[in-house]
């Protein structure tokens, strides 16, 4: 399986999916907006892990867009990307692609397979005890994955099969120090070492995404249709739409990949 990841450095949580996916399939990181700090990071943790052979997309993006958390971690400093973001995904339009950030750079781009995380399954579609207290009344809410719903909406209609990690199920899947021992992935560790140091949990949101990758029956989903009132997104049932979207999550079994 060859796997492209779009994501983002604004949360370890992107990091931290790319060092799960590395020995999964990962086969190229094209990274929003693209900044060659960004780039700089993700090399250096792929250079860690002995993958430099992995290439890393950027946009030439002028600021740095990396979050003040990295540099208590890696010792990193800006490099240029091996292509430019679209020219690296006009490869994988075939392959499998995870989008863990807004995915402006697949904008124009047929997809196969399209994996995301991101959108929002409401309580209507769930079952009682999937639903956390935060969302219990809430239909539609902002998913910043997403960037603007005019993206979300070419793409649907450019891609044949879609599947969604929403935010709602995600936000119940944290890592915390009880967690931590269950975690044998070296670079997961020494990153979530760091983090924990100064919180109490850190929710899994985009791993959790690219879990279901692997093994589809971590979460259940529901066939849908989705929809956006300006710039939040919901969705309701319905058939035939090859557009699927997480309404719970087996926490043990997602727990049980690491």
């Amino acid at each position: 399986m060859k796997i492209l990841l779009d994501t983002g450095t604004a949360d370890p949580d992107d990091v931290l999916t790319i060092a799960y996916l590395v020995d999964k399939g990962l086969s190229a990181v094209t990274l929003w907006p693209g900044s060659d700090a960004q780039v700089g990071l993700v090399k250096t943790i792929l250079n860690e892990m002995g993958r430099s052979d992995i290439p890393v997309g950027g946009n030439g993006y002028r600021k740095d867009c990396v979050s003040g958390f990295y540099s208590k971690v890696f010792d990193y400093k800006p490099m240029s990307p091996d292509g430019l973001c679209k020219d690296i995904a006009k490869d994988f339009i075939n392959e499998t692609i995870l989008t863990c950030e807004a995915p402006f750079n697949l904008d124009g781009l047929d997809l196969n397979e399209w994996y995301a995380q991101g959108g929002y399954a409401p309580p209507s579609l769930m079952h009682p005890s999937q639903v956390l207290t935060k969302f219990k009344d809430v239909e539609t809410i902002q998913s910043f994955n997403f960037g603007s719903p005019s993206l979300i909406d070419r793409l649907i209609g450019r891609s044949k099969k879609r599947t969604f990690v929403s935010k709602n199920v995600c936000h119940g899947v944290i890592c915390d120090r009880t967690i931590l021992p269950r975690i044998k992935n070296p670079m997961i560790k020494k990153i979530m070492d760091v983090y924990l140091s100064e919180h109490s949990g850190k929710a899994f949101h985009d791993l959790l995404a690219a879990s279901i990758i692997f093994d589809r029956d971590i979460c259940e989903f529901k066939e849908v249709e989705m929809y956006h009132d300006k710039n939040k997104w919901g969705c309701y049932a319905k058939e035939n739409t090859n557009t699927f979207i997480s309404v719970g999550v087996d926490k043990e079994r997602f727990w049980n990949t690491f």
